[in-house]
């Protein structure tokens, strides 16, 4: 089977989306599944660079910098990626053809691509969806319910309306759609993350000396650093056991909020 995957961050990003289509794609490989990855980039110098890795074809589109700019920015940036990845990439696509399409969220904004692949293709479409946004927002006090809530959620629903089949992460995102869409018979089904347990050229040994934490009590944090994740609260627990020189914090990521943690923990 052709299968083509769609996320909006590939390696060598350090964003979890791109480790999981990365693992993803290995393994459809691995089945032996043609695979090709689209996705944005922010640092090749051709509109499209088309390489092999991992046994997988990696299609790359020269965009801006989309994660890790200020939010007006990296809004208007996601608006335009559809448009965007079609015009720069439209011959690669008509002349690699797929029999099936997965698309990674976030973004919300691959429904109009998406929309027109199956059109070409005349193939299914596969949604792994791993952010409810704009809700999340809402909840977290970051954006009203008014018109930029709106226009989100109109691309939040395109995305839905053009997946034959929607994976969430948990049951709880199932009662998410069973409040929000009592009308709309989406497909869904739960699909927990996933991760390879075969990882090359990765050192077994030597992190503690390196980052000088021998006979430390390590508190870890792995992961997104964004405004949903709320790390001021790690930050406020180790000020309060700044006393106890035997405990390290360390926290391993990037995102959105990485500039303003780092002065934070500097203040």
């Amino acid at each position: 089977m052709r299968i083509s995957i769609l996320v909006d961050c590939y390696l060598p990003s350090l964003k979890c989306g791109a480790k999981l289509i990365h693992d993803l794609g290995v393994e459809f490989q691995r089945q032996a599944h043609d695979v090709t990855i689209l996705t944005p980039s922010d640092t090749i110098s051709t509109a499209l660079q088309v390489t092999i890795e991992d046994g997988l074809r990696i299609a790359r589109v020269k965009t801006r910098k989309i994660k890790g700019t200020a939010k007006v920015f990296r809004a208007f940036r996601e608006v335009r990626l559809s448009a965007l990845l079609w015009r720069r990439a439209q011959q690669f696509l008509l002349a690699n053809r797929a029999d099936l399409i997965i698309f990674y969220s976030p973004t919300i904004f691959f429904g109009p691509l998406v929309r027109r692949l199956k059109s070409c293709w005349r193939c299914p479409a596969f949604l792994i969806l791993r952010d409810i946004f704009p809700q999340w927002v809402v909840d977290a006090g970051i954006l009203r319910k008014g018109f930029i809530w709106r226009y989100f959620r109109k691309r939040e629903i395109e995305q839905y309306e053009v997946a034959d089949l929607i994976a969430v992460q948990s049951s709880a995102n199932l009662d998410y759609f069973a409040r929000n869409f009592p009308e709309r018979h989406y497909r869904l089904e739960v699909l927990h993350n996933w991760a390879s347990l075969d990882e090359r050229d990765l050192p077994s040994k030597g992190y503690r000396e390196r980052l000088g934490l021998q006979d430390k009590v390590v508190f870890f944090y792995g992961g997104n650093l964004g405004v949903a994740q709320d790390l001021d609260n790690i930050i406020r627990l180790a000020v309060r056991l700044m006393s106890y020189s035997q405990i390290h914090f360390l926290l391993v990521g990037e995102g959105s909020e990485f500039s303003r943690l780092e002065r934070a923990i500097s203040e």
